[in-house]
């Protein structure tokens, strides 16, 4: 599997930011390191408006936000009535939030499969292309994808790739590395290798062992 993102848009919310949140999110951009040259051209998202936004958009952009069922349809809806829609979730209100929201198509052979959606500084969602299944999640800056290895490793080569050509995108700023316990000695081994097979060497220890039987560590 290999794959690639594209397609980078970007959105701005018509809601007032919650300025802890939007303290976080000023933290977390200045990596307090000068600008250099990038590997690859280097290109702006293109920036959407909720009315800009398709069907498809409304409702994985909702769901990423929700991370739930909700009676409403479009994202112009849910910014309206977030105080209903979050009551008793102040806080959850409060990271989304944080910053804009940013979105990406995952490509596989010319073909998308999936979409990612980043928004609150360091939450996003990964869902099958076109749909609201989820397959992944990203919190706190790392992807979560333990259900399916081979996808979680193709995203993290995919990942080190665009960090190269997209420097200045939320979506650079995460750490997409697969990681997985060793079971003979239980030190979590990163994968960021550009290689597709299931067995991994120890950092630690040095025994072989099959990553796609093993599971990924706290």
């Amino acid at each position: 599997m290999r794959l690639s993102f594209a397609n980078w848009r970007k959105m701005e919310l018509p809601w007032k930011a919650s300025r802890p949140w939007a303290a976080y999110r000023a933290v977390c951009m200045d990596t307090g390191e000068p600008g250099g040259e990038t590997a690859g051209p280097q290109r702006g998202p293109l920036r959407k408006t909720p009315d800009e936004l398709s069907s498809t958009e409304n409702a994985q952009c909702v769901h990423a936000l929700m991370w739930r069922e909700t009676d409403v349809a479009t994202v112009s809806e849910l910014v309206s009535q977030a105080e209903r829609l979050f009551e008793g979730a102040e806080d959850i209100l409060e990271a989304v939030q944080g910053g804009p929201v940013e979105w990406w198509d995952v490509v596989e052979a010319g073909v998308v499969r999936y979409q990612v959606w980043l928004y609150g500084v360091d939450s996003g969602v990964v869902f099958e292309a076109g749909t609201t299944k989820q397959v992944a999640h990203v919190a706190q800056f790392a992807l979560w994808c333990e259900e399916d290895l081979r996808l979680w490793k193709a995203l993290a080569v995919a990942h080190r790739e665009l960090k190269a050509g997209c420097p200045e995108s939320d979506l650079a700023r995460m750490a997409f590395n697969a990681a997985v316990r060793c079971p003979h000695c239980d030190r979590l081994n990163e994968i960021w290798i550009d290689a597709f097979d299931d067995w991994v060497i120890c950092s630690g220890c040095g025994q072989g062992f099959d990553a796609a039987k093993s599971g990924r560590g706290s």
